[in-house]
């Protein structure tokens, strides 16, 4: 026998094991979330994109909104129609840097508002300031209306009988850094002003109607000039004319978006502001004249969002140092599932339920190479399908390759002894 084309004949199957090792560990699965996943885009309308509300809309698919940086344009708040499966049909820019709200109305025409933010020239603690939008467009996202809002932060939208409803917070005053106020503005459908009410010294993050025709509101306040810490949350009732009716505090927590739960709500957050990057996530089960029945430190240093997800409740917000986040959660605000997503930076900061009990999730995340929005839905009570690995790019040609080297090599060895 001749020990060349044996040496030959090991190297190649050696060659072929190390191929075979190197292509499998080199296989990929589909990012997935929960195993009742059932949608999973990303877009890219911009340098950076990224998804904060999501709406459905009457007539099949998804209103989403968000920031689409470019830098040749000063308009860098994006409204986007999809269909049922999110592939876009149009897009559409407006004044500001985000889209906060949307809110669709029964003839197909769109109400949204945005918000520009900045930090204020003449501040000596580099306060933010800014103004916001409020928009009507028609079903194909032209402006009908706009109509500004200065030194405003819109957060929500509510339609109410024959006028539109806008609740936010107005910036603090250079010289009184403390002096933040939630507010609640009327307009008419015609885009003029008709009033507005304000709330010294609390944010409005996000309201929601009661059945007695008045809202919850939820917030925080505090100083997050000089430290990034809130003193506390709120959550208010107000009647349907905004008078105050009763407010709760929760010491040291940030209140950024609520549902209703059993007889009473749930309602997440964090410990400091909107926006940053540091603090703790945490739930609160509160009844419905708003006494704190629990509360549960959540994964992650902020929760933005919550919505109903079977029995239990789907979370999303971000965790450290910068990475998305989603949990699901129980009544009592036990944890049955959570993923903290370690493998690109990102954020989740829009839930929505949809009409057939599925969710909705929005954000940025850069796992796919470039900063693009996030959009994905997940059903609960989907049959679990088990994801199967995707193949590397070239495993095929390479172990193509690798069989026909031993192939070669064998045909070699059997030549020379022949």
């Amino acid at each position: 026998m001749n020990p060349i084309s044996v040496i030959s004949k090991k190297t190649a199957w050696i060659l072929l094991l190390i191929v075979c090792i190197t292509g499998l560990s080199g296989a990929v699965t589909a990012v997935t979330i929960f195993s009742d996943e059932q949608m999973n885009v990303t877009y890219s309308l911009a340098q950076y994109t990224d998804i904060f509300v999501i709406e459905e809309a009457y007539n099949g698919g998804f209103l989403i909104g968000g920031h689409a940086y470019s830098p040749d344009t000063d308009r860098h708040a994006f409204l986007m129609k999809t269909d049922p499966y999110g592939e876009e049909i149009w897009s559409q820019m407006y004044k500001g840097k985000r889209i906060v709200a949307i809110n669709e109305l029964d003839d197909g025409r769109i109400l949204v508002a945005s918000v520009n933010d900045w930090v204020h020239p003449e501040s000596p603690t580099a306060a933010i300031t800014g103004t916001g939008y409020l928009i009507l467009t028609d079903q194909l996202g032209n402006i009908i209306w706009c109509e500004e809002s200065a030194g405003n932060a819109p957060a929500a939208i509510i339609v109410q009988n024959d006028d539109i409803l806008l609740a936010g917070w107005k910036w603090a005053p250079v010289d009184d850094p403390e002096g933040i106020s939630g507010f609640l503005e009327h307009y008419t459908f015609d885009g003029e002003f008709m009033n507005s009410i304000l709330y010294e010294g609390v944010s409005i993050h996000d309201i929601r109607k009661t059945d007695d025709g008045g809202y919850l509101i939820i917030g925080n306040t505090g100083n997050p000039i000089e430290t990034p810490y809130v003193r506390y949350g709120h959550m208010t009732k107000i009647d349907s004319s905004g008078e105050v009716t009763w407010r709760k505090t929760f010491d040291e927590r940030s209140l950024f978006a609520m549902s209703a739960m059993n007889d009473g709500y749930l309602i997440v957050g964090g410990t400091h502001p909107y926006g940053y990057s540091e603090g703790e996530a945490w739930a609160l089960g509160v009844s419905q004249d708003g006494e704190l029945i629990w509360e549960e430190k959540l994964q992650g240093y902020a929760a933005y969002g919550v919505a109903p997800y079977g029995e239990h409740y789907i979370v999303a917000g971000v965790t450290g140092p910068g990475n998305p986040l989603i949990a699901l959660i129980g009544t009592d605000g036990t944890t049955i599932d959570s993923k903290r997503l370690l493998d690109a930076e990102g954020r989740f900061t829009a839930v929505k339920v949809l009409t057939d009990n599925r969710v909705a999730v929005g954000g940025w995340s850069r796992h796919t190479g470039e900063v693009e929005g996030w959009f994905l839905t997940f059903d609960p009570y989907a049959e679990p399908v088990e994801q199967q690995p995707i193949q590397s790019p070239g495993f095929g040609i390479i172990i193509a390759a690798a069989f026909g080297t031993v192939a070669a090599a064998t045909l070699i060895h059997k030549r020379k002894r022949d």
